[in-house]
């Protein structure tokens, strides 16, 4: 869905090596500019004697975002790592891919995937999030079809995010695709309540 992105929680770290370069790819949750800036001085800092500290970020929907190459040949590291980034519609995010150089120059193309490839590695070992403004149902049943409304509403099209249990079960959903609800009322012959709560900014683990 064209609003939705993906995010992460905490920190990770991968790394690979092309020609004895050692190319090691932060991801860290980043929204606003001094975020950025302050885990890049923490990663400069722990990584002094690296030959480049190259990055990109991403925020505010999508809709601000920055990269650089830090030294490398213009267009071979921070945009690599970028593209990554949007390619796979992440928000709120730093990749950062600190590289040691191993004595071999890897030439423009051999840059361009080396960061692409950190960066995708990096994506591999991350928990992913996915976040965004969803709009919430609540199913509304007696008891007696609880069982049958609930396997219903294990649907692809559907995240179940709450159960309450009183005089009659209530659940909600966050609506993920395209869902006749008409069918839950049928099912329950005409039983289930179906209540629009309308939108909410929220977030799953994918």
């Amino acid at each position: 869905m064209s609003n939705e992105y993906l995010t992460i929680k905490e920190e990770v770290i991968a790394q690979i090596e092309v020609e004895k370069s050692k190319f090691i790819c932060y991801l860290y949750p980043c929204d606003n500019e001094e975020d950025a800036k302050s885990i890049l001085k923490d990663i400069r800092k722990q990584h002094p004697k690296a030959n480049h500290h190259c990055y990109a970020y991403i925020y505010n929907n999508g809709t601000y975002y920055k990269s650089s190459d830090d030294g490398e040949p213009g267009g071979t590291a921070g945009m690599p790592i970028l593209n990554v980034l949007k390619a796979k519609n992440f928000n709120n995010i730093i990749a950062i891919v600190v590289r040691y150089f191993g004595g071999t120059l890897l030439g423009r193309g051999g840059l361009i995937r080396a960061y692409t490839h950190a960066t995708e590695k990096g994506i591999e070992n991350a928990q992913i999030y996915a976040e965004g403004f969803k709009r919430i149902y609540s199913i509304t049943v007696d008891f007696s079809f609880y069982d049958i409304v609930n396997q219903r509403l294990n649907h692809p099209s559907l995240k179940i995010i709450d159960r309450e249990f009183n005089e009659k079960v209530t659940v909600k959903v966050i609506l993920l695709d395209e869902f006749d609800f008409n069918n839950i009322v049928d099912l329950t012959n005409g039983n289930a309540i179906i209540n629009d709560e309308g939108e909410s900014l929220y977030t799953y683990r994918v």
